[in-house]
Order: structure tokens, then sequence, then C-alpha cells
């Protein structure tokens, strides 16, 4: 498992690859047929390829947008993602099949890339450290650190014309097997 700024910087750098294939398919569609392995036929044939390319530069601009927001949806994405490369080698066999095995080889190892990064994406806790023990935690309860109890009027009866309540909590419990990620 690779730490989280590591696999995020590895996500990036596809995005970048994605951006570089996309900008290739919407410029210059002729060449970029050529790699995905159906070669034109005519100038329909171009719009479909340009069409590849959007949908490479929105795949990018979703990868980019998640990375710095969460790795959990970032990580469905990309598992999402990995079927497009399955079924671009689908239609390049169907078309004929290329005439060399790079463009087979070239989706293959795309999907390979996706299925990795979702393999080895980092665990990340939601900080169950940080949170309260249910068992000790009352709304409304103010803590301090050690094992002293802490008490602190509720708020909750303050401008209602009742009394001040009191609540006590005792010390803060860590669950077993949580653990936080530096």
């Amino acid at each position: 498992m690779l730490s989280r700024q590591i696999w995020l910087t590895l996500t990036l750098m596809l995005a970048v690859v994605f951006a570089v294939l996309g900008a290739l398919f919407v410029l210059a569609p002729e060449p970029a047929s050529a790699i995905f392995g159906v070669p034109l036929g005519s100038h329909a044939d171009s719009t479909y390829v340009r069409a590849l390319g959007i949908r490479d530069l929105a795949l990018c601009g979703f990868i980019v947008a998640l990375a710095p927001v969460s790795v959990p949806a970032l990580r469905r994405l990309l598992a999402a993602s990995a079927l497009i490369p399955l079924g671009d080698i689908v239609l390049v066999l169907l078309t004929g099949g290329p005439g060399a095995p790079l463009p087979l080889m070239l989706h293959a190892a795309s999907a390979a890339v996706l299925v990795g990064l979702v393999i080895t994406a980092p665990k990340i806790c939601r900080l169950p450290c940080l949170r309260r023990n249910p068992r000790s935690y009352r709304p409304g309860a103010y803590r301090r650190g050690g094992d002293r109890k802490a008490r602190r009027p509720s708020s909750r009866y303050r401008g209602s014309g009742q009394p001040l309540g009191w609540i006590t909590v005792g010390p803060r419990v860590e669950r077993p097997g949580h653990h936080c990620l530096p």
C-alpha cells in the first residue's frame, strides 16, 4: 500500500496523461486514431475520435477535481474508469483488429494502471480516534484532558427560564482497533 502523497502524485500524473491524450485526440484526430487502433475512414470518423478526446479530458478533470477532496471517491472513479480501456479493446477487436499489437497493449496497460491504482489506494481513516467514545459522549458535554471529570453548565436550558443543568463526562477512551494515520 502506498502512502497517500505518493498515491495522489501517481494519480495526478495519470490525469496529465489523460489530458495529453485528450488534447491529441481533439487537435490531431488522424495520428490519434492510429494510437487508438482504428484507422480513420471519413470526416465523420474524426468526429468520433474527437469525442474520445473529450472523454479523456473530462476524465482528467474528474481526477483533478476529486484528488484533493476524497480519496475513497477518487478510488471509486478509477475503478469505474477501468471499464473504459476494456471497452476500447473490445471496439478495436470488433473493427477488425489493429495492424500492430501496440494499440491493444496500450489499452491493456491503461486498464492495468487504473486497476493498480485502485488496489494500491491508501486506506484513509476517518479519524475515529478523534471521535468521542459513544458510551461516554453526551451532547453539549465539555471535555478537558486527563482523567479528571469535567463539569460545565449545559446550554440547552439557557434563555428558557429553567435552571442550568450539569453534565458530567468521564475520561476520553479510544475504541480498540481504530488507529489514525499520521
